[in-house]
């Protein structure tokens, strides 16, 4: 009778002899496991219960989460394999590498003191300005288009004499910095303290004349009508009669601001004398040179639109529409002004900071 160790073909009943004998769901001739019929002839399949070669564990089902996965793998963070309630595994137990030691996705945002190449130049672990990364995890360096605490200004880049210096400070007479076509500068638009208004040297001979000048010819010669010490060498000015080669004019007085100075030289801009009402004369009437062609000081504030100014009210209040250096406050200048979070030269959305200068922040 099958089952009593001698089949009803006189064979005897045992595993490996290639018959199906009763008590086994498997038979391939041999008892050598791993071949899908294990060493006592039962099927080798995952959920069966027993841990067949290839597999990590077999808990007797096929479900997954229990801690032995569908095909007999050990459920656990790291295994390369994406088990149940993970959203990611990448082979290891790191954070940082965009799965984090959990097995989630990690999503980047500025601040969380993760590096996202694509999207971060920097990132510190916080949203501070000042420390050397900024609030949009920009690197805060001079010339990178943004205005970062401690600069003036940043024009996006380290060059100087257009206004913003290579320190992304402003350019502009009386900052106490001799910036591009400066001679000097004293920290002051004062006159008569060796620096003019207009940032040259007070001397005699500069051409200029300067405050305790009564002349400046432009020379330190005598016998010219103005001397080497820039004192009038001229009895006669005033007389009433214009002495060829000494005076231009002769009113009959001494007296400046009436159209022919103290000197007898014609007041009017360009002559290269400061007159009365004029705050600098540079002997043309050339704008964008520093003195304007009305003989003003060309500063930002002056109310006049100069070479290099994209605007100018007037003042150097900034958030009114035009700068504290003569600007136009516009998102996309990649200047940060008043009422702005961050400012990269446009007006993209996508980039960390939207189309009206507001710091994008990545969804969670």
């Amino acid at each position: 009778m099958p089952g009593d160790g001698c089949s009803p073909t006189c064979q005897l009943e045992q595993c490996g002899n290639n018959m199906l004998d009763p008590g086994e769901s498997c038979d391939d001739g041999n008892t050598i496991p791993g071949d899908g019929c294990s060493a006592t002839c039962q099927l080798e399949q995952c959920g069966n219960g027993v841990l067949n070669p290839g597999e990590q564990c077999d808990d007797g089902n096929n479900a997954p989460g229990d801690g032995c996965s569908s095909f007999c793998w050990i459920e656990q963070c790291g295994n390369s394999v994406l088990d149940a309630g993970e959203g990611c595994d990448d082979g290891n137990t790191s954070s940082g590498d965009g799965c984090s030691s959990t097995c989630q996705v990690e999503i980047s945002a500025c601040g969380d003191g993760s590096l996202d190449p694509a999207t971060e130049q920097c990132d510190d672990g916080n949203t501070i300005n000042g420390d050397g990364c900024s609030a949009i995890c920009r690197i805060e360096i001079c010339g990178n288009g943004i205005v970062d605490p401690g600069e003036q200004c940043d024009d996006a880049n380290s060059v100087n004499g257009d206004g913003c210096s290579n320190s992304c400070l402003l350019e502009k007479c009386g900052n106490g910095i001799v910036d591009t076509g400066e001679l000097c500068d004293d920290g002051n638009l004062l006159g008569g303290d060796g620096c003019s208004a207009i940032c040259r040297t007070e001397q005699c001979g500069n051409g200029i004349r300067d405050i305790g000048e009564q002349c400046d010819d432009g020379n330190t010669a005598n016998g010219d009508g103005c001397s080497s010490g820039c004192v009038i060498e001229n009895p006669s000015c005033g007389d009433g009669t214009v002495q060829p080669g000494f005076e231009q004019c002769d009113d009959g007085n001494q007296l400046s601001g009436d159209g022919c100075s103290s000197i007898c030289w014609n007041e009017i801009c360009g002559n290269g004398v400061i007159d009365i009402g004029e705050q600098c004369d540079d002997n043309n009437l050339t704008n964008g040179d520093g003195c304007s062609s009305t003989c003003q000081v060309e500063i930002c504030g002056d109310g006049i639109v100069n070479p290099g100014e994209g605007c100018d009210d007037g003042n150097n209040i900034p958030g009114d529409g035009c700068s504290g250096f003569c600007t136009v406050e516009v998102c996309g200048n990649s200047i940060l002004d008043p009422g702005e979070q961050c400012d990269d030269g446009n007006v993209l959305n996508g980039d960390g900071c939207d189309g009206s200068c507001m710091i994008e922040v990545p969804n969670p």
